[in-house]
């Protein structure tokens, strides 16, 4: 990347940071947080006046492995669990693989899901989930990174760059 397409990334994303990790975000975006501790927390990141968001999460490693061997028996256990849900119609899995993200094997999942929502379930919203899950040794914390709302290609490819971006040490 030279200089002037770095200043053009750093115009569109600001970068969050805190305990050692880092994830860039699209500039203008809100930040909502929980209770924040270097082993566990949540952050929400959303675009003003849209319905969609993101959201990083990370927790305990020693936890996540007394359940999980990797990450991609972690992304299957939740697509699972979410098949099963009630308010989940007509799911479809769009992308189902394997990237590295700062030195680790990461699971990445990409479904597309109608979803019931409303007064006796009678609303239907169509959505696009992605969800990363990661586990990082060195810090022992799990992290899933995932984001969910209407059906654009601007929002994977947001979800796409703040995946490539994370940095958990």
């Amino acid at each position: 990347m030279n200089g002037m397409e770095e200043m053009e990334r750093s115009k569109e994303y600001e970068l969050f940071a805190i305990y050692g990790m880092s994830i860039e975000y699209p500039s203008g975006w809100s930040i909502e947080a929980g209770p924040l501790r270097r082993d566990q927390g949540s952050v929400t990141f959303r675009p003003k006046g849209e319905e969609h968001s993101c959201v990083l999460t990370w927790t305990p490693l020693n936890a996540v492995q007394k359940r999980f061997r990797d990450p991609r028996e972690q992304a299957r256990k939740a697509l699972d669990d979410f098949k099963g849900r009630s308010h989940v119609k007509d799911l479809e899995v769009l992308e189902d693989r394997s990237i590295v993200v700062n030195g680790h094997e990461a699971a990445l999942m990409r479904l597309r899901a109608t979803l019931k929502t409303g007064l006796f379930s009678r609303g239907r919203l169509k959505s696009e989930i992605q969800v990363l899950y990661l586990h990082c040794d060195e810090t022992q914390r799990c992290f899933v990174l995932f984001s969910f709302g209407p059906q654009e290609d601007k929002y994977a490819n947001i979800f796409n760059h703040m995946a490539c971006s994370m940095r958990c040490h």
